[in-house]
């Protein structure tokens, strides 16, 4: 998770690839209040209302080769993938670290969490830093 200016607020524990980032959501965050937030999700997220106490959710329109989206709903998908950028450039900071960037030799998942945390931590001080 991450805010407009790129700030890591949170990551989560490391899960297995195969499991999918929704599912994580869901393990982590049900029924805990977003009344007060904006949410910002890919199209991965569809039900997420449901899971989360928030008026203010924006998820993408989905393509089909059945149902092709028109210009307005191309138009709304672009308005989101604009404001969800930042999140990809705050993951962009963490890989900057060459010891998130290669293949992990940590013996333990309670390390590598650690490494990610500590990662974090930099990336958003250098961040402070700027301003």
């Amino acid at each position: 998770m991450t805010d407009y200016c790129k700030r890591i607020l949170f990551i989560s524990p490391m899960y297995a690839g195969s499991v999918h980032d929704f599912a994580i959501f869901k393990a982590i965050f049900s029924g805990l209040g977003f009344s007060r937030l904006t949410v910002w999700v890919d199209s991965g997220f569809v039900g997420i209302d449901k899971h989360i106490g928030c008026e203010n959710i924006f998820i993408p329109f989905k393509n089909s080769k059945h149902h092709p989206l028109d210009e307005t709903a191309k138009e709304y998908n672009s308005i989101i993938s604009s404001i969800r950028v930042k999140v990809e450039h705050a993951m962009a900071n963490l890989k900057s670290f060459f010891v998130l960037r290669h293949k992990n030799r940590m013996r333990t998942e309670t390390r590598l969490n650690d490494a990610f945390a500590i990662c974090a931590r930099i990336a958003n001080f250098r961040l402070a830093c700027k301003c």
